[in-house]
């Protein structure tokens, strides 16, 4: 919807009207933009992420709305078509984010083996026998 309104002011398109994977295109990245920024104010996403991703969405659609603009851009970075731009910053995009998740997964590990060591000892000194001190003492054999 924005996308759309920000395009008019865009030099005009010589593509003509828009297709049919435009229109849908578009209307899915603009519901995006809407969820996005909607998990900002329902608290379900912090207002950086939010905005990231409201701007992700933002840029899909200028460049399904007006491809010839990513042509422009890679011509300007020394890349001969717009759909290598669209794949090298994809590629970039999805390593970025597999590293932050990986980044994330070994601190909750880290965090896991922590609680589970405190619990582990914990457990370990209520079993221990209160009149000698040591643990497992009153244990039957």
């Amino acid at each position: 919807m924005i996308a759309v309104l920000v395009c008019e002011y865009l030099p005009p398109s010589s593509a003509g009207p828009p297709t049919g994977f435009q229109t849908i295109g578009v209307v899915l990245l603009g519901a995006l933009f809407v969820v996005s920024l909607a998990a900002i104010f329902l608290g379900r996403a912090t207002r950086r992420e939010g905005i990231a991703w409201a701007l992700v969405w933002f840029c899909a659609a200028v460049a399904i709305i007006r491809p010839e603009l990513t042509v422009r851009v890679a011509k300007a970075l020394g890349i001969g078509r717009g759909a290598d731009l669209v794949l090298y910053c994809s590629v970039v995009a999805m390593m970025a984010g597999f590293m932050m998740m990986y980044v994330r997964l070994r601190r909750l590990q880290r965090e896991l083996t922590l609680v589970v060591r405190h619990l582990a000892l914990r457990e370990t000194s209520f079993e221990a026998n209160p009149e000698t001190g040591v643990a497992g003492a009153n244990q039957r054999e």
